[in-house]
């Protein structure tokens, strides 16, 4: 009886200590990118110390919007050799689209660029309002890319200094001062908003929020 009472202890105590080695590996593995699901200001950046994987495929993307391709022409006069579009990241049969990929092969370095409307057009469905893009950011994440995500209101507005503000996050990383110094004579990110809600983009819609400053992009082409 005293064998099977003892044999009864060493087994739970083997259980007990796998379980907490389990715990204690995986902690590291979800703080390498851990997403707040509290609201944040723009630009919103997520980093991972994973290293970068496959190198993405090279497929058109056809829904690239007026906003995408104004701020697209800025992306192209400062970092010309570095951005890139019409590429994708596989996942099971459908495929990721980055907005833009920043890509420097040598320094191992793949942003994801993405510009965030508060709703779609023409019948204001909620789009990137707190929590919907979690699991897009997650996958990015897990391949080894940093994501730099500005709302349209931004880069439409102020556009040259949505490029610094990926000047300095590149320098941080690369420890190079080159792209930085392209934007001395250029003010910082003076736009700062707060990530909206579902209910928050269903009013912005309702306040049809975005003709505030999409016409601008006729003006300044």
């Amino acid at each position: 009886m005293g064998m099977i009472i003892s044999g009864l202890l060493l087994f739970f105590l083997l259980a007990l200590f796998y379980q907490l080695a389990q715990r204690k590996q995986a902690v590291p593995q979800t703080k390498k990118f851990e997403i707040s699901a509290q609201a944040q200001t723009f630009p919103l950046v997520y980093a991972t110390s994973i290293s970068p994987k496959d190198l993405p495929l090279e497929i058109p993307n056809e829904n690239r919007g007026s906003s995408e391709d104004y701020f697209l022409q800025y992306l192209w006069k400062y970092f010309p050799q570095y951005i890139h579009v019409d590429i994708a990241l596989p996942i099971k049969d459908e495929f990721y689209y980055p907005d833009f990929a920043f890509i420097d092969k040598k320094k191992r370095l793949f942003i994801d660029i993405e510009i965030d409307e508060p709703y779609a057009l023409p019948f204001g469905k909620p789009t990137h309002y707190l929590g919907s893009d979690e699991i897009r950011n997650r996958f990015f994440l897990q391949q080894g890319w940093m994501v730099i995500r500005f709302t349209e209101e931004q880069v439409v507005r102020q556009p040259k200094q949505c490029c610094k503000f990926i000047a300095h996050r590149v320098a941080a990383v690369t420890k190079e001062t080159k792209l930085p110094d392209l934007f001395y004579h250029i003010d910082d990110l003076s736009i700062h908003q707060k990530q909206w809600t579902r209910r928050q983009s269903e009013y912005l819609f309702d306040q049809r929020y975005r003709d505030r400053y999409k016409h601008l992009l006729k003006a300044k082409k």
